[in-house]
């Protein structure tokens, strides 16, 4: 059960079988920055600003989309002042936006953008996070989790790798 990521740290609640179930179904997405200039010459610093490169949250914007990046980093401006941190590898953003009931809107107080010459992300939409919490995901065989008397889901093909079954085509733009 220490599969859970960091997932299960930013309260998800899924069990290892659902994160993998999810993670295996979602598509990973690459985005390349696009650093400043000066005087034709790259920057030694790689300083990447928000007019030149994708942003995948808008403070005060709404979104469903919770991030994983993989690879590379975001830029993340938030608070009065903006404040600039860097998300890398392994950092989550949005994912109150999972969670939050239907009808209820998640406006992040942060913008986030990409930060280096090439990001590889994850991103996991609320309609297949809560596909997935209420156990109507499959996998690409039919087969959906094994649930015990207990309601201990669990999956007794061990080493075997299988893909999600979820229609990709609205993800659209990560924009």
């Amino acid at each position: 059960n220490n599969c859970k990521l960091k997932i299960n740290n930013v309260g998800l609640g899924l069990t290892t079988d659902e994160t993998t179930l999810l993670l295996n179904g979602c598509p990973v997405h690459d985005f390349e920055g696009v650093p400043n200039y000066v005087n034709n010459f790259k920057n030694f610093n790689d300083d990447f600003s928000p007019d030149n490169n994708q942003k995948l949250y808008v403070k005060g914007k709404t979104s469903d989309e919770m991030v994983l990046v993989l690879s590379g980093k975001l830029i993340v401006i938030s608070g009065k002042e903006n404040f600039r941190s860097e998300a890398g590898p392994w950092s989550i953003l949005g994912a109150e936006a999972l969670t939050l009931k239907d009808g209820e809107d998640y406006s992040p107080d942060f913008t986030a953008y990409i930060g280096s010459n090439l990001v590889r992300l994850i991103i996991i939409k609320k309609k297949h996070y809560q596909m997935v919490k209420k156990g109507e995901a499959v996998w690409a065989n039919g087969l959906g989790l094994e649930v015990d008397n207990n309601g201990n889901s669990g999956d007794n093909r061990a080493g075997t790798r299988f893909s999600f079954s979820l229609n990709y085509d609205d993800l659209g733009n990560a924009s």
